[in-house]
């Protein structure tokens, strides 16, 4: 029998965007950073059985970026599975913008981010 309230597929998506502003991101700051994002910020997963994947994404936006730090930060990776990924997944993206340069910086996963703060870095935006 056919119903219109039949569902035959479902899957969502989330992201959860945080910024963060500092003087000064150094090696632990963004440790800092990373650890608030591993414990607080994917509280804000809901998974379920039609949770297919969240990304928690952090911009940090900085003064001046450390190198060290620059070098971490693109070096952090971190996925929790839900239910052996049954109910779905979580990555970490990561950017961090220097201020007094606007170099951009980010993870592996959040080379999507990229284009979007690029768009919005203003005038300079060849410098991003």
């Amino acid at each position: 029998m056919l119903s219109r309230r039949a569902k035959l597929w479902e899957a969502s998506t989330h992201e959860y965007l945080f910024f963060d502003c500092l003087d000064r991101l150094d090696v632990a700051a963004l440790e800092d950073a990373v650890a608030f994002m591993k414990t607080h910020a994917i509280e804000k997963v809901q998974p379920g059985p039609t949770h297919m994947s969240s990304a928690i994404s952090l911009v940090i936006v900085a003064d001046a970026v450390d190198e060290d730090a620059a070098r971490a930060l693109r070096a952090t990776r971190y996925r929790k599975n839900f239910k052996l990924g049954f109910h779905g997944w979580s990555d970490l993206r990561l950017a961090a913008i220097d201020a007094s340069t606007l170099r951009l910086c980010t993870n592996g996963a959040g080379k999507v981010l990229r284009d979007v703060l690029r768009a919005n870095a203003g005038p300079n935006e060849a410098h991003v």
